[in-house]
């Protein structure tokens, strides 16, 4: 199974997107555009094996991370990547961000075994939290 999303960022040319790691015990990371910080994520989390496997309460472990440029079908790009374990399940995670002609951030999830015991029981719920986002207040 891969999940993947993406989406498509106003940047001037000479800046871009950027991502950058603030904890590397939770991979918690933050966006930036054109220097300005735009975003910054939330806990990490998958369900498997019947329970939620949270990197901020280090149920769900960083295993490696990684980081690499390369060229695609869709241009050049640099990526991070994370290898979580969810208790016997592996789990892996990836942030690419692409500075070419087009600026995008492409976020891709995978279960390389497969899962089990993936359902929440509420049909509502998802059972992935990656990426997920702080989302805060504006003031008035």
């Amino acid at each position: 199974l891969v999940l993947v999303a993406g989406a498509m960022l106003p940047t001037t040319a000479e800046a871009g997107v950027a991502v950058k790691v603030t904890d590397p015990k939770t991979a918690a990371f933050e966006l930036e555009v054109d220097g300005v910080e735009w975003l910054n994520s939330a806990d990490t989390r998958f369900f498997a094996n019947g329970k939620w496997h949270s990197a901020s309460d280090g149920s769900l472990v960083l295993e490696k991370s990684t980081t690499s440029d390369g060229e695609d079908m869709h241009g050049k790009f640099s990526e991070l990547a994370f290898e979580w374990s969810a208790s016997s399940t592996p789990v892996l995670t990836s942030i690419r961000v692409y500075n070419d002609e087009d600026t995008f951030v492409v976020f891709e999830q995978s279960y390389p075994e497969g899962a089990n015991g993936t359902s929440t029981g509420d049909r509502e719920d998802v059972n992935s939290q990656f990426p997920s986002f702080k989302i805060e207040d504006s003031p008035d």
